[in-house]
Order: structure tokens, then sequence, then C-alpha cells
């Protein structure tokens, strides 16, 4: 693997630091065998950690190797690192690659099994669509799981989150105590019941996909939700896993969180947008027990999301991200759909994949011959490009006036 071409320098650099572990476990081995008193035990000690660091890791070598394939968008590699950076600071770096799975996917690197690796930030775009633009917004999304982890949110969400089931729990503790082992409430929460932890759990983990749509929501405007409904809808009919909110819940809080982060959304859109997932039909719970803890983190959900909503605002407005310029989406857009070349003076990659959805839901109506849909990712990648190169001269100028500025007031 070391002899590929890649596109870019981290993924080179989280493949070094996987082989520098992997030497050390080679080294450990090959010192207690030099020993002579080297007994079995150790040595099947050392062999099986050795083991256990190659199943974890070896899922993350695979996702490097597919980083070089020719199919992912890398034009859109450095606009997204840049994004990470700003939010996350100047160490951490990008791994973007393809996965085979359905929707965007991140990587835990901050799982203690691979800890060496929590200075990468690893999202695999489905590899159906790892070249489309038009979907890049998803990786906001994955963007958020990467704050969560990396900010250690989930400590102090998970204390609000106890003290509102704790809540839940003591209102209705007299229609909820059959359906569980007996024991008083205190008991309950003190010990604790290892279902009142389950409840908790489950608000945590809904409450982390739920900021992470707020984070997407926020850097990329509108053009996430359009990307939401392409890839998700319509929303298949299967159990409901406790770690996500139910469908409704989530549309209505991407909605409300768009309009307060400034997306202009009239009400033919909101109801368009619903109707894409009001397709699910109900499923009955495995338990009453499994639908009590269920609608106990539904309630510190419910009582928790405007919070995460400021909390993702606040963070990603302090790392100087700003919300897309819808007008100028528009300017963008009718550059793009007249002229058929792409278009410079976009401030992000979020305002070009929200022109690129303005031509998108115009497709019929374009005057243009021949594979509309490739003509358009051709422009929007073109277009991140130009956007990439007016960044770095930005940049370069900005460093030279500073420096020039310095010189002339510094000592004669």
């Amino acid at each position: 693997m070391r002899d590929s071409d890649f596109p870019y320098d981290a993924s080179r650099q989280a493949l070094e630091v996987i082989g520098v572990r992997i030497a050390e476990h080679k080294q450990q081995i090959t010192e207690a065998l030099s020993l002579s008193h080297a007994n079995e035990k150790t040595l099947r000690k050392l062999a099986g950690t050795s083991l256990n660091d190659i199943e974890s890791l070896l899922p993350f070598l695979g996702f490097i190797l597919r980083s070089t394939n020719i199919r992912n968008g890398f034009e859109a590699y450095f606009p997204l690192q840049r994004l990470c950076q700003k939010v996350l600071g100047d160490d951490v770096s990008l791994l973007l690659s393809s996965e085979w799975k359905y929707s965007p996917y991140i990587y835990n690197t901050h799982n203690p099994s691979v800890s060496l690796l929590r200075d990468f930030v690893m999202v695999g775009l489905p590899a159906h669509e790892s070249a489309n633009p038009l979907i890049l917004p998803l990786a906001g999304h994955e963007l958020g799981h990467a704050i969560w982890a990396h900010k250690g949110l989930n400590k102090d969400v998970e204390f609000v989150s106890r003290k509102f089931v704790e809540g839940y729990f003591t209102k209705t503790w007299s229609e909820c105590q059959i359906h569980f082992a007996p024991q008083s409430l205190p008991d309950f929460f003190e010990k604790p019941s290892p279902l009142f932890l389950e409840a908790v759990q489950w608000a945590n983990m809904q409450l982390q996909e739920i900021f992470s749509d707020y984070v997407g929501i926020r850097i990329f405007g509108k053009a996430y939700l359009n990307a939401f409904a392409y890839l998700l809808s319509p929303n298949k009919e299967r159990r409901r896993s406790p770690a996500y909110p139910s469908t409704s819940d989530r549309i209505n809080f991407q909605v409300e969180a768009a309009k307060a982060f400034g997306a202009i959304l009239d009400n033919h859109y909101v109801d368009e947008y619903s109707k894409h997932f009001d397709n699910r039909q109900p499923v009955a719970w495995k338990s009453e027990r499994e639908k009590i803890l269920l609608d106990a983190a539904e309630t510190a959900v419910q009582s928790s999301v405007e919070n995460i909503q400021n909390l993702a605002d606040r963070i990603v407005e302090e790392a100087g991200i700003e919300t897309p310029d819808e007008s100028s989406g528009c300017h963008l857009a009718q550059h793009m759909y007249s002229y058929l070349a792409p278009c410079s003076g976009a401030q992000s990659i979020a305002e070009i994949t929200n022109a690129g959805w303005k031509i998108y839901n115009h497709l019929e109506e374009w005057q243009v011959e021949g594979d509309k849909m490739q003509l358009l990712r051709e422009l929007l990648l073109k277009s991140f490009e130009i956007h990439e190169v007016e960044t770095r001269i930005s940049n370069a100028n900005r460093f030279r006036d500073n420096s020039g500025h310095a010189e002339e007031s510094g000592p004669r």
C-alpha cells in the first residue's frame, strides 16, 4: 500500500501511523522470542494484543486504499479539509473515501482500540454516489459526529438527558413499574437499573444524530435538506432503531433548524420535503417495556433539542463558518445554467452546492444536449476547483499584505 499513489498527504500519513503500530507489535514479539526465559503465556498475550489491533485496524486500511480511487470527488477534498480544520483545529486531517454503505459513513477514531488515529476525520461517501457533488452536504452530518467526539460533548449532554429521563419516570412510575422487575423508584435511579441507563443512552444517541443534522444544515443550508431527501427517501419500511429519532420528528427538527439558520423555506417546499418521508408504516415494538424506554428517551430529546440546536450554531459560528447566501447561490446557478461554464467568486463550496441543487430541481427545463446530470456534475466539480484556487490566492495575498505591514511597522 505504501507504493500507491495518494491524492493527498493525509492518506499516507494515516498509513504510516498504522505502520508504526504494527512495527511496534512485531518488535515486541521478536524481543520476547529472543529471551531465553520467554514463556508461552507471555507470547500468547503479545500475539493476542497484536491480533486485536490488526482486526481493529484492517477496515481503516481498506478505507485508506479506497481513498485513492479516481471515482472519488477529489475536487472537494481541500475545501472540506479546510472546514474540518476550522472547527476541529489545524492538527486534524481529513480522509475522504468511498464506502460500500448506502449512506455516508464516518469511522469512529475515538474508539480506544484505534485511538492512534484520533487526529484523522474519516468520511466515506457512498461508493455509488462518491463522484456526485450534490450529496456532498451530507459530509456535514459526518463532520457533526466528528465534532461530537473530538469536543467530548457526550458527557455534558448525557448529564442533562439523565435528568429528563429521571423526570419522565418520576411522573409515570405508577404506570411503568408493572413492566419492570420489582424495585423502588430510588433504586431504579441510583443503582442504577440497566433499563434506566438504556433510555439515557438512546436519548444521547438520538441527540447526537440531531446535532449532526444541525451541523450539516448550519454549514450547507438548504442543500443539506435536498441531499438528505435525494439519498434517503422514500423512507424504507423497517423496524425503527432507537438510536435515531423518529422520521417525522427528525424532519421537523431539520426544517425548524434550517429556518432558524436563515434558509428560505416556503410552505410548499416544507410540504414537499415532508412528503418524501411520509410513507413509513407504524411498526409494533418488541414489548411495552421497550416502548416505555423509548418514550422516556424521546421526552429527553424533545426537552433538549433547542439547546442542541444552539450548541451546533455556536460551534460552527465560532469556527468562522457562515451559512451560505441564497442570493449568491441564485447568481451562481444562473451563470452555470445560462453559460454552461463553471462559476467563480463563490464564498464556499456550500454556495456552489446550493447553486447545483437549484439547477437540478429544474433539470427537465434545461435546454442542453447530452447527459444533463453529467454536465451538472462536471460544472460543480470544476467550480470547486476554481473556488480552491481563488481561496489560495486570497490567502497568499492576505499573508503577503500582513507580512508587508509588519515590515513597515517594525524597526528600521
